[in-house]
């Protein structure tokens, strides 16, 4: 199937994501050609794009909109199931082979985890792997986790323990260190030594800049792609990979907990099924009247 159309023409494909003709179609391969054009489009400008951009909210919505009326035609019955959109991207992809659905996601999501991890999702993530042993350390990194969300930013020399805290989040990885010869090292700790409080200070100051830094770049435009992976296709393998990166509102725990709800669901059903098939097969026990 060739496709001669300027993705990149920004009025080509504005018009594009709003034409809904196709949704409304009653033709299998209306719809097949509709995706296929559109996947190649959103190929073209966020896959083969390597600058850090990502597909809109409402072009992940025109996306499930082809999606679910193509896979309605090819008689996908559980469509308001919680795991519908994979369902149907799973038959679409079964009678067409052509078009990428779920390598086009991958693709995404291994661009989402080429982003630098912010400071808060460091500390977030940390705080999720303390023990009960580990209480007074828990307990700090969630203070920090305060100060990276606080939008307050009227931090003192004096307003917070910065020598206690950043012995506690030393151990942690913020990206790549930057390497100092011998000599730079020395004069580094023993001017931190000399000045522990004023270093400890600035260094969160630096964390806060980063947090913010990375929220204004990335925050708004990885939203959609997040909840569209995380909410809409929620494939459970997905999950791990979202956590290195976003958390919270954002994030997968809300996703994992729809697995929880959904896995304690199946599990009645089937105790409920069980109780059914049992209760008969029991012979009926009828009351005497004599």
């Amino acid at each position: 199937m060739r496709v001669e159309i300027d993705f990149n023409d920004p009025t080509v494909w504005a018009n594009m994501v709003a034409d809904k003709t196709a949704i409304t179609s009653n033709s299998k391969e209306t719809l097949n050609k509709a995706i296929y054009i559109f996947l190649a489009g959103l190929h073209k400008r966020y896959l083969d794009n390597t600058s850090p951009v990502f597909p809109s909210q409402q072009e992940y919505t025109k996306l499930l909109d082809l999606c679910m009326a193509l896979a309605q035609l090819l008689g996908v019955k559980k469509l308001k199931s919680l795991d519908s959109l994979l369902i149907a991207i799973n038959r679409i992809q079964n009678r067409y082979s052509k078009i990428k659905l779920l390598p086009f996601i991958d693709g995404i999501l291994a661009k989402l985890l080429k982003l630098e991890v912010p400071p808060k999702t460091t500390i977030f993530n940390a705080i999720q792997k303390c023990g009960e042993q580990d209480g007074e350390t828990k307990a700090a990194l969630q203070q920090i986790f305060g100060v990276l969300e606080s939008t307050a930013f009227q931090h003192r020399l004096d307003s917070h323990p910065w020598e206690k805290w950043l012995d506690v989040i030393r151990p942690l990885n913020f990206g790549p260190a930057h390497t100092r010869t011998q000599q730079e090292k020395e004069e580094f700790d023993k001017a931190f030594q000399d000045h522990k409080r004023v270093f400890a200070y600035f260094a969160f100051m630096d964390l806060i800049r980063q947090q913010s830094l990375w929220m204004r770049l990335y925050s708004a435009v990885i939203r959609p792609s997040v909840r569209w992976i995380g909410y809409v296709l929620m494939r459970e393998g997905d999950i791990a990979n979202l956590r290195k990166i976003v958390h919270g509102t954002d994030g997968p725990e809300r996703v994992l907990e729809f697995f929880r709800l959904e896995a304690n669901r199946r599990r009645s059903r089937k105790s409920y099924r069980k109780k059914k098939q049992l209760s008969s097969s029991l012979p009926r026990i009828t009351k005497s009247t004599g």
